[in-house]
């Protein structure tokens, strides 16, 4: 299935919204058949009523809290959870703003022909929202991007107090990255888990959980808020009602650049005033050799699994700005690069792809 024409009108670069989770749902039972015949009824340790709704395409979980006797409730601890679940193309194609308000109109209408629940949104919050951005990349295989994403996730600000590195879905911290190759999954929380940033082969995904096959190699940028993190939308007391496209387009564009842009240059500045000092050192050492020399120390420097730098255009920088550079060093760079020191190849032209999509 070819999907670059519906990502490119619907999706490219644009955030969207899967999951959402809502509390302070203004609500009350108007017809108690209903809900008691078509809900688990939960009754918890504290003594309290409750009824658990599984949902269906439209939402996943709806929490219902009786906190006092009879049926006139407040909402305040009640939850919602809706996610895009498509027919077609799984949750590829995410929601808007404008899409999440059709979804939760329809919720509402379902709950109550249903379950007989009359729910409000009028003062509903935010306490849990994941948003993403899906990317169509150049290059069709996953593998030739590993690198590069190893090194965005590993430049985010550390003032974000993100933990390590996981990988492909395990709850176990990684010290070192052994093998790109392995990599579908990429993703950081702080130890509140309150932010969650993750990079995903999106294509392999589909084919592997919703049996959806896609020509197209799609990596999936995702962030999930919760709790406190939320007032990073900038909304007026995390509601419902002040959340719009501008804002989470304006916030995952901000991420962007704080987390990616801003940092990666800032690292490249300094990776290549690093090597020119290195090609310096071997040229004083051995003139004739002095790249394989330099480019052999570069390999060496890679720390745990990071990349030290990434293709061969930014070596010629570090080559130029040593003032070693000449036709001679040039045929040199590009026959080792090519051959012996393969890994330093378009790196580059890649992580700038991502990032000019990501903002």
């Amino acid at each position: 299935m070819e999907v670059k024409n519906v990502l490119d009108r619907k999706t490219q670069g644009i955030a969207k919204i899967d999951k959402l989770c809502l509390t302070e749902l203004d609500s009350r039972i108007v017809d108690e058949a209903k809900l008691r015949a078509n809900a688990r009824e939960i009754r918890k340790a504290n003594g309290q009523l409750g009824y658990s709704i599984i949902g269906d395409e439209f939402f996943g979980k709806y929490d219902f809290n009786i906190r006092n006797r009879g049926f006139l409730k407040d909402g305040s601890r009640d939850r919602l959870q809706t996610h895009v679940i498509g027919k077609e193309y799984g949750n590829l194609i995410c929601d808007t703003v404008e899409e999440v308000r059709e979804r939760l109109n329809i919720v509402k209408e379902r709950l109550l022909l249903k379950y007989g629940i009359e729910i409000s949104y009028d003062n509903a919050r935010i306490t849990e929202v994941e948003i993403n951005k899906t990317l169509l990349l150049e290059d069709k295989e996953f593998e030739k991007y590993q690198r590069v994403l190893v090194l965005l996730m590993s430049l985010i600000p550390e003032k974000m107090q993100l933990n390590k590195f996981q990988l492909n879905g395990s709850q176990k911290y990684v010290d070192e990255i052994s093998s790109y190759m392995d990599i579908q999954t990429l993703y950081r929380r702080n130890l509140e888990k309150n932010i969650e940033v993750k990079f995903y082969d999106k294509s392999t995904e589909l084919k592997e959980i919703n049996g959806i096959q896609i020509e197209d190699n799609v990596l999936r940028f995702e962030i999930t808020l919760s709790g406190k993190k939320v007032s990073c939308l900038r909304l007026n007391n995390d509601l419902l009602n002040d959340l719009t496209d501008i804002k989470i387009n304006d916030y995952m564009n901000r991420i962007g650049n704080v987390f990616f842009s801003v940092p990666y240059y800032k690292w490249e500045d300094i990776r290549i005033e690093e090597i020119a000092k290195i090609f310096i050192e071997e040229y004083k050492e051995n003139s004739t050799h002095f790249i394989r020399n330099t480019l052999n120390r570069i390999v060496n420097l890679e720390d745990k699994g990071v990349p030290y730098i990434l293709d061969q255009s930014q070596i010629k920088r570090a080559l130029l700005k040593a003032d070693l550079y000449n036709d001679n060093a040039q045929k040199n760079l590009y026959r080792l690069c090519k051959n012996t020191f393969n890994r330093f190849k378009e790196d580059k032209k890649r992580v700038e792809e991502i990032m000019e999509k990501l903002t």
